[in-house]
């Protein structure tokens, strides 16, 4: 029996894709290495900072895992140790977990859409564009 394929919703397809985006801006490395199946303390924790801000932005398990190629339980199983495992002080947890988040999630709410609606979206992207092209435009000082 196979599965029936997961639909995400516009603003589900936003959001994944920001927090991915912060994600590999603030790791560095790409997203399909940090969801290989590396078992690596390194690569667990990246990947427990996409589940948690992922969900913390109401996107459903299911809907994280499918994003990710991984199921619901492993991004339960992650999100359940999250405080309790990987950011505890000093040495206790998975070492740069808390930063790690704290950086991605700076990251994430410069990109966060402030409304869902598609022509918001559209429009905010839109300016968003703008401002970048005016910024390349601009001659070195």
């Amino acid at each position: 029996m196979s599965k029936s394929p997961v639909e995400f919703f516009e603003w589900e397809k936003v959001v994944l894709t920001n927090v991915r985006e912060s994600l590999v801006c603030a790791t560095g490395v790409p997203f399909d290495v940090i969801f290989s199946r590396n078992g690596k303390d390194e690569y667990i924790s990246m990947r427990a900072v996409f589940y948690k801000i992922a969900y913390d932005e109401k996107i459903n398990k299911s809907k994280i895992g499918a994003h990710t190629g991984y199921d619901h339980a492993t991004v339960s199983h992650a999100l359940n140790k999250f405080d309790s495992t990987y950011c505890l002080p000093k040495g206790n947890g998975i070492a740069g977990t808390k930063q790690l988040y704290d950086r991605t999630l700076e990251h994430y709410k410069l990109i966060k859409p402030i409304d869902f609606s598609l022509p918001k979206l559209m429009q905010e992207m839109n300016e968003r564009m703008k401002r970048i092209e005016e910024l390349l435009k601009k001659p070195d000082a």
